[in-house]
Formats: C-alpha cells, structure tokens, sequence
C-alpha cells in the first residue's frame, strides 16, 4: 500500500513558515445555508457512511503555484447520532472513541494509508446557529475536526485521496462525514466533481459514488467537505506513489444520515 513520507527534518520548513503565513488551498468547507431535510428540494447538506469498517472520503488537489506545500491543517466535518437537543449535550468522546485520517495519491490503485495525526473536534453549526437534521428529521451534532498535519508535505498540482473511519462508543464502524451539493451550498466547492469515495478498512479503494445517479441514495450528487491550508516551500516534497493493483469497486451499502 503507498504512503505518503514525512520529512526527517522539519527545520526548514518551520523557518519558512514563520516568514509565511497559511493560506486555504482547498476551499470545499461546510456550506454556509441550512439546507437539511426542512428545505424539501433544494436542501443541500448530507452526511455519508459505509458499514463493516468500510469508510468514506473523496479527494482535492492542490495549487500548482508552488512545487510542494507544507500542509498546515486539513479540516474535514462529522455528523454524529446524538440527539442534539439533549440536555445536557454529549462532548465528542462519549459519542465517537476514535478516529482516523486516511491520504494518498489519487491515481494509480487510488488506495490510501493512515496517517496517524492527532485532531481537535468542534461542535459547530450553520451559518444562522442551526445544526445537522438527519433523514429522518432528528437534529444531529456536527463536528468540525481540525487534524494536525505537522510534517506533512504534498506535491503542488497534484491530486490526493482522503478518508476518515471511526470507532463510535456503541461499537460501530459507520462514520458519517458531511458532505453537501456544490450548487446549493452557497460558498466555493473547490475540486468538486459530485462523487464521493469509499474504501475497505485496509484502506483499499472500493468504489466512486454519484449519489444523485438512479439507486445512489440521494436525490442530488454530493462531495464531502473539506478544507487544506499550507504554505508553499522551496523543495519539492518527496512522494512515494506506489503501484498498487486497482481494486475492484464492489457496491455495498452507503448510508445516508
């Protein structure tokens, strides 16, 4: 399976970034409208897991403006099945016991490795203070996880994978990451292409999802959200692609939140 590998020494980089400041290379954040089940047609936000340790993700690519960034944070969104309006709330570690960012080269086997990195969670809202409304028209947290990418450099231009799995405190595998319709959402969706990407708990790619296509478990196409910053650095990052064999995308069960 490819890896991405991290510099040995991150003197350099620590030095250039203390004359740069980070700034957002992929801008595909959470939408800024509440558009949950309430808005009938034109709702926009959606929430995607698999079962079995099976997980979802998508993918973003970086600007070519520099040969390689130094990746300063990677932010990406979590639904959870609490009841929101419980009193008093559930913080993150009584609902989710852990997680797990997942990278790699898209292309190629598209498969992916975990990183490892440490994450804070943020329960947050919409724009408005309106939360989460499930499919069925429960109010859900959701959660803002900021991950520490410290040492992380990727390839300017370049194309990645990412996912992220979970264990929840009930002992499920099926982690729901938000994702929404780049038309509805009402703010940039960078690198949106209305797919979105599942893979095996080994991090082998299973399958690319239209989930607005006949049977795909929505009315409209989605992307999962996500947010990259970084700050470009003089060398170029080193990269081990890998020649994994491409997996066959088996169709399993995608389920909506």
């Amino acid at each position: 399976m490819q890896k991405l590998v991290r510099l040995s020494s991150l003197a350099l980089f620590a030095a250039f970034a203390s004359v740069s400041s980070a700034v957002v290379l992929v801008d595909r954040g959470l939408p800024n409208q509440s558009l949950n089940n309430a808005a009938g047609a034109n709702r926009s936000n959606v929430a995607w897991g698999d079962s079995d340790g099976w997980f979802t993700g998508d993918d973003f690519t970086l600007p070519g403006a520099a040969p390689a960034y130094s990746i300063t944070g990677i932010r990406t969104w979590l639904v959870t099945l609490d009841d929101y309006n419980a009193s008093p709330q559930k913080g993150f570690s009584e609902l989710v016991s852990s997680l797990t960012l997942w990278l790699g080269p898209s292309g190629a086997s598209n498969d992916v490795a975990a990183t490892g990195y440490s994450f804070t969670a943020t329960r947050v809202t919409y724009d408005g203070s309106t939360t989460y409304q499930g499919s069925g028209g429960a109010l859900r947290s959701l959660w803002q996880i900021d991950w520490n990418t410290t040492g992380l450099v990727l390839a300017g231009g370049a194309k990645y994978n990412f996912g992220v799995s979970g264990l929840r405190t009930d002992g499920s595998t099926t982690i729901f990451n938000h994702a929404s319709n780049a038309a509805l959402g009402g703010v940039p969706a960078d690198g949106a292409d209305n797919l979105f990407k599942g893979w095996k708990p080994d991090g082998t790619f299973d399958y690319s999802w239209d989930s607005g296509a006949p049977g795909g478990g929505w009315d409209k196409s989605s992307d999962i959200n996500v947010v990259v910053t970084g700050v470009p650095v003089p060398e170029p990052a080193t990269i081990a692609l890998g020649l994994g064999g491409l997996a066959t995308a088996a169709l399993r069960r995608r389920n909506r939140r």
